[in-house]
């Protein structure tokens, strides 16, 4: 890679991490360090244990590709929390979320893995009634062993009050991408 090209990569990964907390670029700098030489790290590769500090909020859903559909592997218990449930473990995403906000949800989530690309999500709606409304989510794709996309990880985090994003407009939303390609 030219010094142009990696300067070229460097502003993309600003411009995908920009206004992100320091949890969600803690994530990213371990997602990336997994990498190695491949273009995806493996699942077999992530420790949840070497990101100690995000371990409740972590997620990890199974792809299945024929089905188009996604099942939870792992769900730290922010996350289940987040959607009172005791475990979603083993769980079709669908049946986590609800209908409503599956369509959209599973569109991203496809867009990620089979792109690949990484996905970067904040909604802060301080008039819902949703006892989060401040939500900061970062996905990443993840490769079987023959380097195929095959699992989504995850970092949410949930909060009461919007610490990261003293200048954004009430009820905003913003979703980025990233095309790993361009890393």
């Amino acid at each position: 890679m030219s010094a142009t090209q990696k300067n070229h990569a460097q502003e993309k990964i600003a411009a995908f991490l920009k206004n992100s907390s320091s949890e969600i670029g803690q994530m990213f700098d371990y997602w990336v360090s997994l990498r190695r030489t491949r273009l995806l790290p493996r699942k077999e590769d992530f420790d949840p244990t070497k990101v100690p500090n995000l371990l409740r909020s972590i997620w990890i859903f199974r792809y299945e590709r024929q089905q188009r559909r996604f099942i939870c592997n792992l769900a730290g218990e922010a996350i289940n929390m987040a959607w009172d449930q005791t475990s979603i473990a083993g769980k079709e995403i669908e049946a986590v979320i609800g209908k409503r906000n599956f369509p959209a949800v599973q569109e991203r989530w496809i867009r990620a893995i089979e792109t690949p690309a990484l996905l970067y999500a904040m909604r802060l709606d301080p008039t819902s009634t949703d006892p989060h409304p401040f939500i900061e989510r970062f996905v990443a794709p993840l490769s079987d062993h023959s380097g195929q996309a095959s699992h989504l990880i995850g970092v949410s985090l949930y909060s009461v009050y919007c610490r990261m994003f003293p200048n954004t407009p009430l009820d905003s939303n913003q979703f980025r991408f990233l095309d790993i390609q361009d890393l």
